[in-house]
């Protein structure tokens, strides 16, 4: 169990502290897609 609440935390440092990793990690989740979805049509364009 605690190996669990470990890989929890950190998955979603946010979510382990305020006790709600849903509501984070779904967002999160889709920040990282869009970004590497535009950087798979415009190879460059998410560069910084």
């Amino acid at each position: 169990m605690e190996i669990a609440s470990v890989m929890a935390a950190s998955r979603s440092p946010v979510g382990a502290v305020s006790g709600a990793p849903d509501r984070t990690d779904a967002p999160m989740i889709g920040v990282i897609t869009v970004a590497h979805l535009l950087d798979r049509l415009l190879p460059g364009a998410t560069a910084v």
